[in-house]
């Protein structure tokens, strides 16, 4: 650790070689928010896989940022994401270290996005983490899956899949400080990037997002002949990440009394170019930024050939 680790309490035994710590509280700098919990571990290793910790962990309230400065031995007041940064380290103790077990933590904030009530369990093999998040609260819905980290290779290699429930549209759109959105969204995901920033992640993240988004409104959007913003009974398809856009593939929105087809991209510089196209009636082009769109009316015909 980059800090010394203050122990309020413990009690361990020793028995067989192995060190079975029972219980245990502490804190850098004893200021921190406490981490507790058990762990258990050989004194004496005949081969790399023998020398395993294990681990049962919790704490109220943790930050990625905090763990970047306690364990990245290259953070120095560094951004949250340079924990990613790790495996450039050669001499890094946790490309070593093999571990596994379980942890609970009743708040954790990943960046600028908060989570709580997180239960789940990670193995650590020299480099190598598998992450499965049995339980996550995340923006007024819930989130479960597995994720995986290779530090071994340059630059590190991420990837992960789950499912997502009942997201908050509105607290999403909170955090991007610009209330363009509202209803819920659900469905499964899968995700690749790899990268030791958060440029290089972002670039080369690809996946996809198969979705349905119910109660939703597009609160930017108006279109021609409305005096209120675009609203929907459910959006659903398929959304896909790629070459640093968000692309939607042949999505339906049911809107009151008439359906569209949504196709077209949202850039991550938040610039749209899509379109809405209804059968035998008006059909739509959205473009520009996402908070001030402009939203063009087109004959059937012209947005059929458009579309084309």
């Amino acid at each position: 650790m980059n800090e010394p680790l203050q122990i309020a309490s413990a009690t361990a035994t020793l028995s067989n070689h192995i060190v079975n710590v029972g219980s245990f509280s502490g804190a850098a700098f004893g200021s921190d928010p406490a981490i507790a919990g058990s762990a258990s571990f050989p004194v004496h290793c005949t081969a790399p896989e023998t020398c395993i910790v294990q681990f049962n962990l919790h704490s109220d309230e943790l930050s990625l940022a905090r763990i970047n400065q306690l364990l990245n031995p290259a953070a120095r007041s560094q951004p949250w994401y340079r924990l990613l940064a790790i495996g450039q380290q050669h001499d890094d103790a946790l490309l070593k270290l093999r571990a596994g077990g379980k942890f609970n933590v009743a708040r954790l904030q990943f960046g600028p996005l908060p989570a709580s009530n997180v239960a789940g369990e990670i193995q650590m093999n020299a480099g190598k983490v598998r992450l499965d998040v049995l339980r996550s609260d995340l923006l007024g819905g819930h989130h479960n899956g597995r994720w995986t980290a290779d530090f071994t290779q340059s630059p590190p290699r991420f990837a992960g899949g789950g499912t997502l429930q009942k997201i908050a549209m509105d607290q999403l759109s909170a955090l991007m400080h610009d209330n363009w959105a509202a209803g819920q969204i659900s469905g499964k995901f899968r995700i690749n990037m790899q990268g030791a920033n958060a440029a290089s992640l972002r670039n080369s993240l690809a996946g996809s997002l198969d979705f349905v988004w119910t109660g939703g409104s597009l609160r930017h959007v108006t279109l021609e002949g409305r005096s209120s913003p675009l609203t929907f009974a459910s959006l659903a398809g398929v959304l896909e990440a790629r070459q640093g856009k968000l692309l939607f593939n042949d999505c339906k929105m049911k809107t009151a009394g008439l359906d569209y087809t949504l196709t077209g991209t949202a850039a991550y510089d938040r610039s749209l170019d899509l379109h809405l196209q209804r059968e035998g009636g008006p059909s739509y082009a959205i473009a520009g930024p996402l908070d001030k769109p402009r939203v063009e009316a087109l004959p059937s015909t012209s947005a059929q050939a458009h579309l084309r």
